[in-house]
C-alpha cells in the first residue's frame, strides 16, 4: 500500500483516494508510514495475541461443549438445554 508512495512520490491522499470502497484510510496510512519510518517493515507486522490458546469460559462448560460437538448448536443445548 506504501510502495506507491515511497517508491514512486504518490501522495497519501492519491493513494487513499484511490482505495475508496473498502480501503484504508488517509489516516491510516500516515499512521503506517510514521510506523515504517520509525521501525522498518518489522512494525509494519501484527504482534501474536497474548491470550491465544487461552479459554474465556470455565473448564465446565468447556468440557460440556466439547461433548456436544461445539458450534451455536452445542452452545444452545448447554445453555438451554436440549430441544
Amino acid at each position: 500500500m506504501l510502495a506507491p508512495h515511497l517508491h514512486e512520490g504518490v501522495p497519501l491522499a492519491q493513494l487513499a483516494a484511490a482505495q475508496d470502497e473498502g480501503g484504508v484510510s488517509y489516516r491510516t496510512l500516515q499512521r503506517w508510514l510514521a510506523d515504517y519510518r520509525q521501525g522498518g517493515l518489522d512494525a509494519l507486522t501484527r504482534p501474536g495475541r497474548r491470550d491465544k490458546g487461552l479459554r474465556r469460559f470455565p473448564d465446565e462448560l468447556a468440557r460440556r461443549l466439547d461433548q456436544r460437538g461445539g458450534g451455536v448448536r452445542g452452545v444452545q443445548i448447554v445453555v438451554e438445554g436440549p430441544a
